[in-house]
This record gives structure tokens, sequence and C-alpha cells, in this order.
């Protein structure tokens, strides 16, 4: 995590996947916003793309002081 990037607390308002385990997120209920650097190769190029997330909070392992709350 580059310095200045934050994780995104929010609320769902529609059913999601969750990336890290393959289950759901469902509507109302909250869930963290991971961005990740990712490298996707094109040949010869490789460009580094922003993934963003949504994970369940319980699987976050990084620090708590980064989590932004966005839950209104």
């Amino acid at each position: 995590m580059r310095e200045g990037e934050a994780v995104l607390r929010l609320r769902a308002s529609r059913l999601l996947k969750c990336r890290e385990c393959e289950g759901y997120i469902y509507p109302g209920q909250t869930f963290l916003l991971d961005i990740i650097p990712y490298v996707e190769c094109s040949g010869v190029f490789k460009k580094v793309v922003r993934v963003k997330r949504a994970i369940h909070e319980w699987h976050w392992k990084g620090p708590k002081n980064v989590i932004v709350n966005r839950v209104k």
C-alpha cells in the first residue's frame, strides 16, 4: 500500500461478490473496498493497474488505521 492510499468501509447497496473467499456481500452489510496494484502483461508491456476489490471486513490483515469509514 502506497502512502496516502486508504481502504474504504462502505455499506453495500446491492449484492456483491467477495474477492477473497468468493462468498457474497449482501445489501446493507458493511464491506471493505481494497485497492491493490496489479501488474497486467500484454506482450512486452507491463502496465500497473489499480484493482478495486470488495472484501469482507474480517479478511483485512493490514493496519486498522488506514480504514476510512464511509458508513452513514
